[in-house]
């Protein structure tokens, strides 16, 4: 796999990827856009999807690059196509 791969983790039913992650969004044709300190949302097929950095009191997953970030949208479902559809274009891997 690339070093640049992205990377995600599912912990308590929660999603957080990391920022390689982000940049790899582009390889399945996301753009994200810049909200604030560190936080970036995009639009998927008409659903808003944020990544909210996390701040330093929760301890970066093991084999993450960069700082955590929580996947929040209020439709859960796309977050989970996001995630599959970064897997089948070999952009992420579950840690």
């Amino acid at each position: 796999m690339s070093k640049h791969i992205g990377h995600h983790i599912t912990i308590d039913e929660d999603v957080f990827v990391d920022s390689n992650f982000l940049n790899q969004l582009r390889s399945i044709d996301i753009s994200l856009s810049h909200i604030w300190m560190g936080d970036f949302e995009c639009d998927v097929d008409g659903v808003n999807v944020q990544f909210r950095r996390r701040d330093g009191s929760m301890e970066t997953p093991e084999g993450f690059v960069g700082r955590p970030h929580y996947v929040y949208s209020a439709n859960n479902a796309t977050v989970s196509q996001v995630i599959e559809k970064m897997i089948t274009n070999n952009s992420t891997e579950e840690v």
